[in-house]
C-alpha cells in the first residue's frame, strides 16, 4: 500500500501543476559602498589594467599623468552586452595616485563626452616604488541594457594597483594591477504564496547594467575526465532565516544563481523578468517532475546543481529539499556545491561549503522516478605528503611514504583534504552564530623514536 502512495505521488509530480502565474512587483533598492561589498555571493566584474591605449578609444582629454592606465569592463560571454573602455588618471601628475577615472558610459569610444570621476576614499597608498595602491571611486549610474528607458543602475569601481615602478616600462606583459566594477543596487521583491513569505533580491552579479544572465556552462577535458564549470551568472538573494536582511556569511548561503527554476517552500517554479523589471512572474514548474534523494539531506543548508533540460543547456539550479526529498524537473544533473550545517560537540553552529572537482558522471532523472544523488555526509579526511596520498587513517603510513621515498628531501608538504559521499572537496568552514568566524587548520606534531617533536605546523585545507 505504501509502495502504491509513493508512485501515486511521484506521478502527481510528473504531471506537473496547472496552477496559475503570480506576480510581484519590483523595486530597486540602491546600496552604499560599505553595504555593497557585504552583498552574498557577489563579486562584480574584474578586468586588468594595462598601459597600452586601447584601439576602441577614439578621443580622450589630456592626461595629466605621463602613464594612464586602460582597461574594459563588459568582456565576457554573454552575448550582447555592451564593452565600456575607461581610463585612469593621476589629477597631481606621474606618481602621485590614480585617483581620476574616465568610463566610457556611452559605449561610443570617446571618453572626452564622459564624466571624471574622482576617488571617494583612500584606502592605502604605501609610499616606496612598489607601493600597492588601492581606491574607490564615488558611485556611478550606467543606464539599463534592458528594462525602462529612464532606469540607471548605480556601481562602484575599486582599483588595485602594483607594480608601480613598472608601469612606465611596462610593454604589457607584466601584471601592473586590476579594477572591479561591482554593482551597487539590486531589484527586490516580497514573495508570498500561501502561508511562505519571503524576501529576495536579484542583482546584476557579472555588472553588464541588465538583469536575468543565467550561468554560462564551460566544460574542460583533463585526460579522461571532464569539469564543468559555471560563470558568468546573475545572484539571487534570499533571506532564507527570515531576518528581513540578506546576510553575507563565509559560505553565502543567502544568495543563488538566477535561474530559470527558483525554490520555494520546496517547490520548482519557472521565473519570467518583465520587460521593464517592474514584476517578477512565478509559474509552477509544469514540464515532467521527478525525485531526488541522498543521505543527511536534513545536514544539507544550501544544494547547488547543474541541470541539463530539455533544451541540451546546462544551467544551475538550487533546490529546495522537503523531509529528505528534492522535487526535480527532469533531465541530467551534476552535484555543483553543497553548504553543509550542523552543531559540533559543544553545541555550536558550524558550516563547510564543498566543490564538486570531477563532476562525474551525471545522473538522469526521468518523469515519476526517483534517483539517488551522492553528496555530504559521511566526510573522508585525505592527508596529502609530497604528491603521495594516505587514505584516511593512514597519517602515519603517508610520513611514512614519504621520509622513504625521499630520505634527503630539506621539507615535507603535509596537507589534509575533506572530502564528500559525492567526491566534493569542502574547503570554507565556518562557526559560530552569524557564521562568520573561520575554523582554524589542523596542526600536527611528528615524533622521533625517542619521543622528541622533530617538526610541527599547521594543515590548510583544500
Amino acid at each position: 500500500m505504501l509502495a502504491r502512495v509513493a508512485t501515486l505521488v511521484l506521478t502527481a509530480w510528473a504531471m506537473g501543476s496547472a496552477a496559475s502565474a503570480l506576480e510581484f512587483p519590483l523595486q530597486l533598492k540602491t546600496m552604499t559602498p560599505k553595504l555593497a561589498a557585504q552583498i552574498p555571493g557577489v563579486q562584480g566584474h574584474y578586468t586588468m589594467l594595462q598601459v597600452a591605449k586601447p584601439q576602441t578609444v577614439k578621443n580622450e582629454p589630456e592626461a595629466k599623468s605621463e602613464f594612464p592606465l586602460y582597461g574594459a569592463f563588459g568582456e565576457g560571454p554573454n552575448p550582447g552586452v555592451k564593452v565600456r573602455v575607461f581610463r585612469l588618471d593621476e589629477s597631481k601628475g606621474a606618481g602621485t595616485g590614480y585617483d581620476l577615472l574616465i568610463l566610457d558610459i556611452n559605449a561610443n569610444g570617446d571618453l572626452s563626452d564622459d564624466p571624471v570621476i574622482e576617488a571617494q576614499t583612500e584606502i592605502s597608498l604605501p609610499a616606496g616604488p612598489s607601493g600597492f595602491e588601492q581606491r574607490l571611486f564615488k558611485p556611478i549610474s550606467i543606464p539599463l541594457e534592458k528594462g525602462k528607458a529612464s532606469q540607471s543602475l548605480t556601481f562602484s569601481v575599486q582599483t588595485y594597483i602594483h607594480n608601480r615602478q613598472q608601469i612606465g616600462i611596462s610593454k604589457g606583459g607584466e601584471f601592473l594591477g586590476q579594477a572591479n566594477l561591482a554593482p551597487a543596487c539590486y531589484l527586490e521583491a516580497l514573495v508570498q504564496l500561501g502561508a511562505m513569505s519571503e524576501k529576495i533580491g536579484i542583482v546584476d552579479a557579472n555588472a553588464n547594467a541588465r538583469f536575468g544572465d543565467k550561468a554560462q556552462c564551460q566544460e574542460v577535458a583533463s585526460g579522461a575526465s571532464k569539469y564543468r564549470y559555471f560563470h558568468s551568472f546573475d545572484v539571487v538573494l534570499r533571506d532564507r532565516d527570515g531576518s528581513g536582511q540578506f546576510e553575507k556569511d563565509l559560505c553565502d548561503t543567502e544568495s543563488e544563481a538566477f535561474s530559470s527554476v527558483l525554490y520555494f517552500a520546496g517547490n520548482p517554479y519557472s521565473v519570467v523578468l518583465a520587460d521593464d523589471l517592474s514584476a517578477i512572474r512565478l509559474e509552477p514548474y509544469s514540464g515532467p517532475l521527478g525525485e531526488i534523494t541522498a543521505e543527511n539531506l536534513d545536514q544539507v543548508r544550501v544544494l547547488t546543481l547543474g541541470w541539463q533540460g530539455e533544451g541540451g543547456q546546462w544551467e544551475v539550479i538550487t533546490p529546495q529539499p522537503q523531509q529528505g526529498k528534492i522535487k526535480a524537473p527532469a533531465g541530467s544533473y551534476a552535484l555543483s556545491q553543497a553548504v553543509l550545517m550542523g552543531k559540533n560537540s559543544q553545541g555550536v553552529i558550524v558550516m563547510a561549503k564543498g566543490y564538486n572537482r570531477g563532476n562525474g558522471q551525471p545522473i538522469q532523472v526521468a518523469a515519476g522516478q526517483a534517483v539517488a544523488l551522492r553528496c555530504g555526509a559521511p566526510l573522508e579526511l585525505r592527508v596529502k605528503t609530497d604528491n603521495q596520498t594516505g587514505a584516511s587513517g593512514s597519517f602515519l603510513q603517508a610520513l611514512a611514504n614519504v621520509f622513504t621515498a625521499a630520505p634527503k628531501a630539506e621539507s615535507v608538504t603535509i596537507n589534509v583534504e575533506v572530502i564528500g559521499a559525492g567526491d566534493e572537496a569542502y574547503s570554507i568552514f565556518a562557526r559560530g552564530p552569524n557564521l562568520t568566524e573561520r575554523l582554524n587548520a589542523p596542526k600536527f606534531r611528528v615524533l622521533g623514536a625517542d619521543g622528541k617533536v622533530v617538526a610541527s605546523g599547521q594543515l590548510e585545507y583544500g
